[in-house]
């Protein structure tokens, strides 16, 4: 049996948080905007990106990048942008986050931030732990 090569896997992997996060922002937390603490519009906007994000690696994985490594690397560099982004739409919005809102920037923040460090590695260097030799 073949083994998934690892920028394969970390694409899937990001396309899925990626795709989660869209559906949490543009449909599950703008019906609890109130208790989230932002607008609506704060969120599907961020939403939007997510979405963007998503069909950027869903993109790559269904048409098998010629270059892999350096897909990984423009995706980590994004996931490592992306709380920057966030943190910006969120600062703009006239809504003050409330603990809801503060708990899932900060979880979201350290996982996609996570995920964007080990992705950079993973592009640097083609034989890091994360490959099985």
């Amino acid at each position: 049996m073949r083994s998934v090569p690892r920028e394969t896997r970390l694409l899937a992997f990001d396309a899925c948080g990626a795709l989660l996060s869209a559906v949490l922002l543009g449909f599950v937390f703008p019906a609890y905007a109130v208790e989230f603490g932002a607008s609506p519009a704060a969120l599907r906007a961020l939403a939007t990106v997510a979405i963007g994000l998503a069909l950027f690696d869903g993109t790559c994985l269904l048409l098998g990048p010629h270059r892999p490594r350096f897909v990984l690397y423009v995706i980590a560099l994004a996931n490592i942008a992306y709380p920057l982004v966030t943190a910006a739409v969120l600062a703009r919005d006239r809504e003050p986050l409330r603990a809801l809102g503060l708990g899932y920037v900060i979880v979201e923040t350290m996982i996609v931030a996570g995920l964007g460090a080990i992705e950079l590695r993973a592009a640097r260097n083609p034989r890091t732990p994360l490959q099985k030799t």
